[in-house]
């Protein structure tokens, strides 16, 4: 059952100019939260496919997460304002698309005591032992921030943005249609947001070096339902297909109470095509989890 509550939306936290978070909340959040956290060039309102599965009593916070090359350490700070605005003393479940599930990962080992469990969606198959590779395209894309190119040309984003959000809705799911295409496009065309959203994709090597850091300083394993969906239509086939699937069912391994899972007719924007999935793990885990945390 869906929660009827009333919606709102809302900015918290900033660092310089930017803003660190911002999110969309569903529900009240009575029994528990749930901090829905959007991989690289996620929307909050990618979201609301998920939202609206959600139990009464329990809040989504869509967190369209847009950090640019912050450090990880900065992510998981922006996290932790975020519970102890919506979920100071019930249990938070973690949600993290993509690359967003460095962040979540990050959290969790940095507060394993606040955090209820995990759900990781497609994630980005870095498990531990992961080695950060600098390529080619991505030391240009590094070029490109650091002489700020797009917001010295404005009209790239204009022209650039919403292009890239179609291809990402075109290839990253089945069917599934944009949940808000007019803000979508709007937020894409933005010069600003396309830059930081190209930050986050340059600074993939050092997150990984950094979380690579934080996994090798943990004296002991993770005791957290953690869950890793797969999404079936984004594994590729062959060689290809055999390490991610390895390096899923790694992440999994993460926690003692891990598991992995491979959802068919979904494809890596899997909260999309396959939602009800997604809020299953994240009720599984509510109902397990103390009243508080």
């Amino acid at each position: 059952m869906g929660s009827s509550a009333r919606s709102h939306s809302e900015e918290l936290g900033r660092f310089g100019d930017r803003v660190l978070d911002r999110v969309d909340v569903t529900g009240e959040p009575v029994r528990a939260a749930v901090a829905l956290c959007s991989g690289l060039g996620g929307l909050a309102s990618d979201w609301n496919p998920v939202s609206r599965l959600l139990e009464p009593g329990v809040a989504g916070v869509a967190f369209e997460f847009t950090p640019g090359g912050l450090p990880l350490r900065e992510c998981v700070a922006a996290l932790e304002r975020l519970r102890l605005r919506h979920a100071p003393e019930v249990p938070f479940v973690l949600v993290g698309h993509s690359m967003a599930g460095m962040t979540v990962e990050a959290y969790a080992r940095a507060h394993p005591e606040l955090t209820a469990g995990v759900v990781l969606v497609d994630p980005s198959p870095e498990p531990p032992g992961s080695t950060a590779v600098d390529d080619s395209f991505t030391k240009a894309v590094r070029g490109w921030v650091r002489r700020d190119t797009v917001r010295r040309h404005p009209g790239l984003a204009r022209r650039l943005g919403p292009a890239l959000r179609a291809l990402m809705m075109t290839f990253g799911t089945l069917s599934a249609p944009d949940p808000d295409p007019v803000a979508a496009r709007a937020r894409f065309a933005d010069s600003g947001l396309l830059t930081d959203f190209l930050a986050e994709f340059a600074s993939y090597p050092s997150r990984i070096r950094e979380l690579e850091k934080m996994r090798a300083s943990s004296s002991t394993p993770l005791a957290i339902p953690w869950t890793v969906l797969t999404a079936a239509s984004a594994i590729g086939t062959g060689r290809a297909a055999a390490r991610l699937l390895a390096a899923h069912a790694d992440l999994a391994a993460v926690s003692t109470l891990g598991r992995h899972e491979v959802v068919g007719g979904a494809d890596h924007l899997l909260g999309l095509d396959r939602p009800e999935v997604v809020a299953a793990a994240v009720h599984e885990i509510i109902r397990s989890a103390p009243s508080s945390c």
